[in-house]
C-alpha cells in the first residue's frame, strides 16, 4: 500500500528559518527506514522527514550529497536556490535546484535533480514521478 501524504501544514518563516508542520501517517514514517519506492509528495521547507528521505534516496544509490547542498538542514538553500549552475558542476553532484517562489516564498519545490555521471543503474524509482515541479532529471 502506497503512502499517502496528508499535508496538514503550512510553511512560515520563524526566526529566519522555514518550518513545515506536517501530520504524518504511520505509513509515511516508514519511508525513512523502509521503502523509498512508495509514492510520495514533496514540500521542502526545513523539515527533518523530507531531509531524511532525500538522504535515504542518496544512500540507497550509494551517493552522498555535495557539501554545497545543505542536506543536514534546509535542502532548498545554498546552491539549491542561489542560481548556481548545477548542470556541469563536478563539485555539486548529485545536484538539486529548488524554486521557492510559492506561497509567498514559504514553499519550495524541486525543479532540477542532476544525477549525471553517478553511474546509477536500474529503473528510475516511481517516487521521482511525484516531483510534479521537476523539469530536469
Amino acid at each position: 500500500m502506497a503512502a499517502s501524504c496528508s499535508w496538514a501544514g503550512w510553511c512560515s518563516r520563524v526566526h529566519g528559518l522555514q518550518q513545515l508542520r506536517l501530520r504524518l501517517s504511520k505509513q509515511q514514517e516508514r519511508i525513512q527506514s523502509k521503502t523509498l519506492n512508495e509514492e510520495m509528495d514533496w514540500c521542502l521547507c526545513a523539515h527533518a522527514n523530507a531531509v531524511a528521505a532525500l538522504n535515504a534516496i542518496l544512500g540507497r544509490w550509494g551517493k552522498k550529497a555535495s557539501p554545497a547542498w545543505n542536506i543536514s538542514g534546509e535542502p532548498c538553500s545554498g546552491a539549491a536556490i542561489d542560481g548556481t549552475d548545477i548542470d556541469d558542476s563536478a563539485t555539486i553532484n548529485p545536484g538539486i535546484t529548488c524554486d521557492c517562489s510559492f506561497n509567498n516564498r514559504t514553499v519550495c519545490h524541486i525543479t532540477k535533480l542532476n544525477l549525471q555521471q553517478n553511474y546509477l543503474t536500474g529503473p528510475v524509482p516511481s517516487f521521482i514521478g511525484k516531483l510534479t515541479f521537476l523539469q530536469y532529471l
